[in-house]
């Protein structure tokens, strides 16, 4: 039987909490009954309405004494109950569900009160009833389904059937028969939940946790036997980040809080809104596990939790709201119990009798019918009807033999008849194995008969029926007593082997991790090389960078230095082809005393008549053709010519010699004098310099010390000019020298000349001499006198072409001697020129004593300034390159540094999650450490055995803790450790 009733909504509002008192937070939130609140806000401004409203004033007690104790009673008359906290985070749910002290009257929650509510209801039972309580606590984190008292159970999976409903598979379920037992569970369970500090909680819970009670009775008298079940739900509250300052692994479990939490309200709006035609279950783990608590079998209360501060105002009216939605959920709650062997019994029995009354009520309408088919016709007295039937049936007839043994047969069960009742746990109806007859046609015109005869012999009968074995029966039963001994042995054989596998896979397994640990490590030192290599890189990068703006500072200046080498050489061409200039000048001027100088030398005329007088001869020779003696004579002549002239060669070539030995010592001493003219010439421009600066030094001396200056210098500078002329004269009177034996030498060449000419003619009279003398001679002698005449004559004629060629080869140099000679004299007098003209400016300079002062001081001022603008535009263009280098390098550094900015965070966001990491590790293995305390095997200890108990003190009575029971250790912060959620 079920009954439809809604979700019971309740609303609390805790008192503001110390941060919102520093803060002066205003309240929002106004309770005008006991089930209407108002809302003042922006977010909404209005009434809410719930079953009961709560202000901050509320104790616990008041709380349970509304809320629960109708629960507990469901609970005990065998339906499933819920009890769930929802709200935001800090707003109180688990100071609702746990409270802060245990072992405080006015502090301790719901769990507690409702624990020993159920172990006062035991105590308050009849004593004919049997109970047994379990426990299981489990939470949902991160979406996987945790078992508390068995932590290493991280994620089990949810099922259902017809017989348990929804259920967690493998939850490990505890016995318990005190409240201390309870407690203990409890706090097993609380050591290993996730909580974590936020801005709004400093133990924020980080899951849903569900605690469940398991009650089961059975009545001893008549075997009934109900179970209900006690669902305590504290669900994690709802977040906003930005308030919580949730990051990292907490923000992971806030996403997967507001998610749950979210598939909760879409499941609450499929239920209420009257058009969907699915609902979203199997969103969430949590409203899988809930499905019966929302719109399914139980009896459910819902406790909002809010906060009455303006700061929390969205969030308070967004609980509300959904509270509204959730109350209009309607359940269907049904009682879980199940039938006694002897209650069904008794509905065999009470079927079985309606069935031969069926039976019987059918054969007399058979009958009625065949007799109508017939043709025959049954008086209306006769008709068969029900009550006729049932009437017959409650007269007994008498009874005849074979009456008593159809009875017998069919009242005695037979000896190989066996009857079942089989009970398949929570919510299985009853059902009974029992013979139906064939062809049987069942009819009820009265429906409720059944049940009301049932109800009327269930308390007639009690007891339950006798079970006789026979001997085959005993010796099967001893055969497969034997068959299961035997498989236990095979069993523990195999349980023996099983271990030493497990003994060497759990070697290998260490072997495996050592090895791990080994590869970790290895794997961590060349993470640290990598990095290190990394920084190093970086580093180099960052030094090379530094390096290239260096190279193109470095480049720029050269670049500048370039221009300004291009600048002084286009200045230096430019001043080149102004000195060209004065060069051509120079040249032409040259050129034209050059040529005065050699128009007064005849020399070549000498030459050309020696060569004229040579001409002739050569022509006389072939104008005697065959006259021999005549030839004779001539060659004879132009040999003694020719010898005289060759001694005369001979000694113009020793006088040659010797001029050209004179000519090289004045060369060099020309060049000594040009030496020491020039360094007389540098050393006059150095005293100029010297003698200017002082004087410029010492402008304020009178005027008689600058005479005096000026005297000294015209001295030194006249005797410097009149040195220079003195070897300008000497170098002068020995060019005229050699000039004068140039003369002498062309004469001497003429008179060469003159005298060959002559014995040319004494040749010619010697050989017409003998010519007549010979006469008629032999001609054959003569003509081999002439031919070895005219072959000497050749010869000789050879000689003095060669000696001529070197003659002239000769005169070639030596008039080339003179021409250089000549254009350095030109060149003397130039410079000399030039510094008469130098002198003459610096005479008329030194002449006004003032002016070439104020005309050079003002040069050296405008010198000066030139200079210091110059230095001024040098300094700020290396400033600017400077500047640009200096931004350069400027931005490569805050690149640089922002690079390590990142590196640094990048690296604190590692060692962050690194060290949530190790956090979670260490909770993970002190959770398991726990887990494997005394503590938790006490709780193992005692879990694993069913504890019935009676109820009006029976023998469990005495392990309910009374008034004088030891108090537990104060919790360090909420329950068990737990902040108010």
């Amino acid at each position: 039987m079920s009954q439809d009733n809604n979700i019971k909504v309740v609303a609390r509002f805790r008192p503001p909490n110390a941060l919102e008192k520093r803060s002066g937070e205003t309240s929002v939130v106004e309770v005008q009954d006991e089930t209407t609140v108002d809302i003042k806000c922006d977010e909404h401004t209005g009434a809410f309405t719930f079953d009961r409203v709560f202000g901050p004033e509320t104790t616990q007690a008041e709380i349970y004494g509304y809320a629960i104790s109708d629960t507990l009673d469901d609970i005990f008359n065998g339906y499933n109950g819920t009890v769930f906290c929802y709200g935001q985070t800090g707003s109180g749910k688990t100071f609702t569900m746990m409270g802060a002290d245990i072992d405080s009257e006015e502090l301790r929650g719901i769990i507690p009160r409702i624990v020993e509510g159920v172990f006062g209801k035991i105590v308050e039972s009849p004593p004919t009833v049997e109970y047994m309580v379990k426990a299981s606590y489990m939470e949902i984190y991160m979406e996987r389904i945790r078992d508390l008292l068995s932590p290493e159970e991280s994620n089990l999976s949810v099922h259902e059937d017809k017989a348990n409903g929804v259920y967690v598979k493998g939850l490990m379920e505890v016995f318990v028969s005190s409240i201390d037992e309870v407690y203990q569970v409890m706090r097993q369970g609380a050591k290993s939940r996730v909580v974590a500090q936020t801005n709004m909680n400093a133990e924020s819970s980080r899951s849903h946790s569900i605690f469940q009670l398991t009650i089961e009775q059975k009545d001893t008298v008549n075997g009934k036997t109900k179970m209900g079940r006690l669902f305590l739900v504290d669900l994690a509250g709802s977040e906003k980040v930005g308030k919580t300052g949730a990051t990292g692994q907490t923000l992971e479990e806030a996403k997967k809080i507001n998610k749950s939490l979210s598939a909760l309200g879409m499941v609450i709006n499929a239920l209420t809104d009257g058009k969907s035609t699915h609902i979203p279950y199997r969103d969430s783990k949590l409203t899988r596990i809930l499905q019966e608590s929302l719109g399914g079998n139980s009896r459910t209360t819902l406790i909002i939790n809010c906060s009455p501060a303006a700061y929390n105002a969205s969030e308070t009216v967004g609980t509300l709201r959904f509270g509204m939605r959730a109350k209009s959920i309607k359940n269907k709650a049904k009682v879980n119990q199940d039938f006694s062997p002897a209650e069904l019994k008794l509905m065999l029995k009470k079927s079985r009798a309606q069935a031969v009354t069926y039976q019987t009520y059918i054969s007399a309408l058979e009958g009625e019918v065949k007799v109508w088919r017939t043709g025959g016709a049954v008086e209306s007295e006769h008709y068969a009807t029900w009550e006729r039937v049932t009437a017959k049936d409650r007269t007994p007839a008498p009874m005849t033999p074979s009456s008593k043994s159809s009875a017998a047969r069919a009242s005695t069960p037979r000896p190989g008849a066996r009857h079942y009742s089989v009970s398949a746990g929570t919510g299985n109806a009853a059902r009974s194995l029992s013979p139906t007859p064939t062809g049987a046609r069942m009819a009820s015109p009265t429906p409720t008969l059944l049940h009301e005869s049932l109800l009327s012999e269930l308390t007639s009968r009690s007891g339950s029926p006798t079970i006789v074995m026979s001997e085959d029966e005993r010796e099967e039963f001893l055969r497969r007593e034997n068959e299961l001994n035997d498989a236990i042995a095979d069993k523990e054989h195999e349980l023996q082997e099983s271990l030493r596998l497990c003994a060497q896979m759990r070697e290998e397994l260490e072997f495996q991790r050592s090895e791990s640990h080994k590869v970790i490590e290895s794997k961590e030192e060349l993470g640290t090389q990598i990095a290190q290599l990394q920084l190093n890189l970086d580093k180099i990068s960052f030094s090379h960078k530094e390096a290239m703006l260096t190279v193109d500072s470095l480049n720029e200046a050269n670049s500048n230095l370039k221009a300004s080498l291009d600048t002084a050489r286009t200045e230096m061409e430019q001043r080149m082809a102004a000195g060209d200039g004065d060069d051509v000048d120079r040249d032409q001027v040259r050129a034209a005393r050059m040529a005065e100088m050699l128009n007064g030398m005849a020399s070549a005329q000498a030459f050309s008549r020696h060569e004229a007088g040579m001409g002739d001869l050569l022509r006389s020779l072939v104008e005697a053709g065959d006259d021999q003696g005549k030839k004779v004579e001539m060659i004879m002549q132009a040999r003694r010519e020719l010898d005289e002239a060759r001694d005369a060669l001979q000694d113009k070539d020793d006088q040659i010699c010797e001029l050209t030995k004179r000519n090289e010592d004045l060369t060099v001493q020309c060049s000594d004098i040009d030496s020491k003219y020039e360094r007389l010439l540098a050393e006059y421009e150095e005293m100029l310099e010297q003698s200017i600066d002082a004087d410029e030094q010492a402008s304020t001396r009178d005027s008689e010390t600058l005479n005096d200056i000026k005297q000294k210098l015209e001295t030194h500078y006249n005797s410097k000019i009149a040195a220079q002329k003195a070897q300008l004269e000497s170098a002068q009177a020995d060019v005229q020298r050699r000039q004068e034996e140039a003369a002498k030498s062309a004469a001497t060449v003429r008179e060469l000349r003159s005298e060959n000419r002559e014995l040319q003619a004494k040749i010619e009279a010697l050989v017409e001499k003998s010519k007549l003398e010979i006469g008629g001679g032999d001609a054959t002698a003569a003509a081999e006198h002439a031919m070895r005449k005219e072959r000497e004559m050749t010869a000789m004629r050879r000689d003095m072409a060669q000696r001529i060629l070197e003659y002239d080869t000769m005169r070639k140099s030596l008039m080339r001697d003179v021409q250089n000679r000549c254009e350095k004299i030109i060149e003397l007098e130039m410079a000399l020129d030039e510094k008469r003209s130098q002198i003459a400016v610096l005479t008329s300079r030194l002449s006004n004593s003032g002016q070439p002062q104020r005309m050079h001081l003002l040069e050296k001022n405008v010198a000066q300034l030139t200079q210091m603008q110059k230095d001024l535009v040098d300094q700020n263009t290396e400033l600017k390159k400077k500047d640009a280098l200096s931004e350069r390098m400027l931005l490569g550094r805050t690149d640089r540094i922002t690079y390590l900015e990142a590196r640094l965070q990048d690296a604190t966001n590692q060692a962050e999650a690194w060290k949530r990491k190790t956090e979670e590790l260490q909770s993970l293995r002190y959770q398991d450490a726990k887990a494997i305390q005394p503590s938790a095997t006490n709780v193992l200890r005692f879990s694993r055995i069913a504890k019935p108990m009676r109820g009006g003190g029976g023998g469990a009575v005495a392990a309910i803790a009374g008034p004088d029971k030891p108090p537990a250790a104060p919790a360090s912060s909420g329950f068990f450790g737990w902040g108010a959620n």
